[in-house]
């Protein structure tokens, strides 16, 4: 039977518009709730998913 490999999974956001962008998660995953991250032009942010959370 094959085994399970447990991997983390990296997601960069780059906000590469002259705007204001925002990155929010569509569940609570248990880690508090209504989590934003505004982007201003330029800036960039990676979120980690941990493998078996």
């Amino acid at each position: 039977m094959p085994g399970t490999t447990q991997y983390e999974v990296l997601l960069d956001f780059t906000n590469d518009t002259h705007d204001c962008a925002t990155v929010q998660l569509q569940r609570d995953y248990g880690r508090g709730t209504g989590a934003i991250v505004l982007l201003h032009p330029g800036e960039s942010v990676t979120l980690v998913l941990d493998a078996g959370a």
